[in-house]
């Protein structure tokens, strides 16, 4: 379900609309715990982006509640993707100069991948 990841090119309004709708629980606080998989599943994400623990996220927001945690979130994951977007927009804009990158690209990880392949079937044993 589209819901239940953030694309790398999600807009911001869509981006604060799956993180406001994330599935957490009724249970009141914020804690850092296995039998709240919602909560830690974006405390971890938070901890990721911002290179905050989770623990010490979990005790930042005890007391402003889930609705200021997910807000937050969405604000710092929006900060988070944007250089990425921003990147990815001007790429597209090119899409020649795309092209070409992913040919190269293609054509050198063949080139490393028959390599491989080639020393896997020496130390295998295999002859083609």
């Amino acid at each position: 379900s589209a819901k239940s990841y953030i694309s790398l090119m999600d807009e911001e309004d869509i981006i604060v609309k799956k993180i406001r709708s994330a599935v957490t629980d009724s249970l009141p606080g914020i804690t850092l715990d296995d039998t709240r998989p919602g909560l830690k599943n974006l405390l971890t994400i938070f901890s990721l982006i911002t290179g905050e623990g989770a623990v010490e996220l979990a005790t930042k927001y005890q007391d402003a509640g889930m609705k200021s945690l997910k807000d937050d979130l969405a604000t710092a994951l929006i900060g988070y993707l944007n250089p990425i977007q921003s990147r990815m927009h001007e790429a597209l804009d090119h899409r020649e100069e795309l092209k070409t990158m992913l040919e190269i690209g293609a054509k050198r990880a063949d080139e490393i991948a028959s390599k491989t392949m080639e020393e896997v079937r020496k130390k295998i044993g295999v002859k083609l």
